[in-house]
């Protein structure tokens, strides 16, 4: 390594070591929510080729490929879930229930975690579930968060995210200038 470094710095380039996320582990996933047979929400991967939900609790294979605090994450949003069944999950079949997908997102020079909760609704106020799930997670100590968003994607194609005009909604987020709460979290509402 040494030798090819000093071969390039002849020919003027520099390498720099950047760092990098465990070995193995991704720093940004799109997670299932979709509501079981019972109707609670199940966590998860898809199942190979299909669109039933394998929540991440019973296959261990969910959190091998994520970062550990992707993994702590939807482990806390599955929590809340579970805690709460005011937030209704999507039901593919009928088209209904609020919460779709979770994309998630590490900044590592912070150690948070962005949070985007993706809602089948036109608008916050169509489930104000979604708002106060929202405000819950965020008074978590942990994961930290980085901030937590909500896409409104109230379509029934097959695409996680939404585009339109609006559709992104910033409901905390952290002080970037430390100011704010006593440990340096500022709530952005």
């Amino acid at each position: 390594l040494a030798e090819a470094t000093a071969q390039l710095a002849e020919r003027g380039v520099e390498l720099r070591l950047g760092s990098t996320a465990t070995p193995g582990s991704r720093t940004s996933s799109r997670i299932a929510v979709r509501a079981g047979p019972d109707g609670a929400a199940m966590v998860g991967m898809f199942k190979a080729g299909t669109h039933e939900v394998v929540p991440c609790e019973a296959d261990e294979r969910c959190y091998l490929p994520h970062h550990p605090l992707i993994n702590d994450a939807v482990a806390a949003v599955a929590g809340e879930l579970r805690a709460s069944a005011e937030l209704s999950a999507y039901d593919e079949s009928s088209l209904r229930g609020t919460l779709r997908y979770l994309q998630l997102s590490v900044e590592r020079s912070s150690d948070t975690v962005q949070l985007t909760l993706v809602a089948n609704a036109p608008s916050l106020a169509a489930d104000p579930a979604l708002a106060q799930f929202a405000l819950r997670l965020w008074r978590l100590r942990a994961p930290r968060w980085h901030s937590i968003w909500v896409n409104l994607n109230p379509t029934s194609v097959n695409n996680i995210l939404s585009y339109e005009p609006d559709a992104w909604q910033l409901l905390h987020a952290r002080d970037p200038r430390g100011l704010g709460g006593g440990d340096g979290d500022g709530d952005r509402d």
